[in-house]
């Protein structure tokens, strides 16, 4: 039983803001041969890694706020503004799921925008509610019947 061959793969993505290198998945492949029956042996092995956000589906993206870079899966990865129908208030930058802030939409779902996007449209509310409610001191209403 002498080991005849021997293959390593590994799949790794190396993170630009803090320069690590993250582990995706690897692959073993053994062989070996059997003196008994003369012939070959082999063993398969894939290992997969689990990503930041602790999924182990293939990866969707790598978060580009500054100082993050997380690798998340494609379910978890979004995209500021929202992913298939683009906010015109979001920016598009990819987010892992941490830096994703949600607000409701209409339609009863959520969308992800990254820090700065979400201030600015939550300061643009506040801004309209206080509107709302010195506006109508400003306006002189006449009763024209």
């Amino acid at each position: 039983m002498s080991l005849l061959r021997k293959i390593h793969r590994h799949q790794r993505s190396e993170n630009p803001q803090t320069h690590e290198t993250d582990d995706l998945e690897s692959d073993h492949e053994f062989h070996r041969l059997i003196d008994r029956m003369g012939g070959i042996e082999s063993a398969y092995i894939k290992q997969m890694s689990s990503l930041a956000c602790g999924c182990f589906g293939p990866p969707g993206g790598r978060c580009s706020e500054p100082g993050c870079g997380r690798i998340s899966c494609v379910r978890c990865h979004s995209h500021c503004g929202g992913s298939e129908n683009q906010s015109p208030d979001g920016c598009g930058k990819s987010l892992c799921r941490w830096h994703a802030y949600h607000l409701p939409t209409p339609n009863g779902g959520t969308v992800p925008f990254c820090k700065r996007c979400y201030g600015k449209i939550m300061r643009s509310r506040r801004w309209q509610a206080v509107a709302r409610v010195l506006l109508p001191s400003f306006v002189e209403r006449s009763d024209d019947d």
